[in-house]
């Protein structure tokens, strides 16, 4: 039996097989995430919310708040309302922290997150929580974040604690040590 003699589908398939063979090593990898990102585009109908923040930082951050208020929503919780304070809190630690290569809550210079929040105008008299995170590749998208958080119990619980009616959500490229994965953002919500 001869090339020829095999159908035009066994061909095809054949030829599928042998590029697949060739190329995967290649392109595999970039292949799968592209893939990862296509199936977890648009979580919970929160457009953005499978993309790679460091694209549009600022469709990230509306994506992770539009996460968080479907996790609330899910446990008859009102959802959050955005406060300029406290994205200015969240903002500016998730740079510090790619900037300044650290990962915690309390920065090098001793300020914890009720600090940083009210030395951007929160009030003394409110409290606050605060979540971060990050990640790279596919592991970065505000999807995977959010789903992180859900899984942790603190994190959780600055989620879905009902006295939290105010949020703040920042992101920031880079990542808080060495990494070789792709697109690296760090996350930070402020809640109040």
């Amino acid at each position: 039996m001869s090339f020829g003699d095999v159908s035009p589908a066994a061909r095809v398939a054949f030829v599928v097989i042998v590029v697949l063979a060739v190329a995967w090593p290649v392109a595999g990898e970039r292949v799968l995430d592209r893939l990862d990102a296509a199936l977890t585009r648009d979580v919970a109908g929160c457009e953005g919310s499978g993309d790679r923040p460091p694209d549009d930082v600022r469709a990230a951050e509306a994506a992770t708040l539009c996460l968080l208020n479907h996790k609330r929503r899910e446990h008859g919780l009102p959802p959050l309302g955005r406060d300029s304070r406290l994205d200015d809190s969240a903002r500016a630690h998730s740079r510090a922290m790619a900037e300044r290569d650290f990962f915690e809550h309390r920065d090098p210079a001793g300020r914890d997150p009720l600090d940083r929040m009210r030395a951007a105008g929160w009030p003394r008299s409110r409290g606050g929580a605060e979540n971060i995170a990050w990640g790279a590749g596919s592991a970065g998208t505000p999807a995977e974040i959010v789903a992180g958080w859900m899984e942790s119990p603190g994190h959780r619980r600055n989620i879905l604690d009902p006295r939290r009616r105010l949020v703040g959500v920042g992101i920031a490229a880079g990542a808080p040590e060495p990494t070789d994965d792709p697109d690296p953002a760090i996350y930070t919500t402020d809640f109040g």
